[in-house]
């Protein structure tokens, strides 16, 4: 038995409109323009200013790497905690280093 045209068609036109309103209110195609922009940019360097808004976590790396061993866990401090996305991408940058909530070293935002 053949479905209604109703009720065949209404979650495909439900779900367009959801996407549309998604794509619309949204800045996922502003942030995906600007991704894919030529802007001359290293992919690392990229990374660092749209990930991570400018924060030089390369630096970082280098930095912590001069001052404690690579086998020294840091923790995250709670400041920097409240975002989990930039917790993530913090975590992955100065990889291979564990981070651990209770490690003795933890890193913070300076004045």
């Amino acid at each position: 038995m053949r479905r209604p045209f109703a009720t065949a068609v209404l979650p495909l036109i439900l779900a367009a409109a959801f996407i549309s309103h998604m794509a619309l209110t949204t800045t996922f195609w502003a942030e995906t323009r600007r991704a894919l922009s030529s802007d001359e940019l290293s992919y690392s360097q990229r990374r660092s200013q749209y990930a991570f808004h400018g924060m030089p976590l390369e630096d970082l790396r280098l930095r912590l790497n001069d001052i404690l061993a690579n086998d020294t866990p840091v923790a995250i401090s709670a400041q920097l905690a409240k975002d989990d996305f930039f917790v993530q991408r913090l975590t992955e940058s100065i990889y291979p280093r564990i981070v651990d909530g209770n490690a003795r070293n933890v890193l913070e935002l300076g004045a």
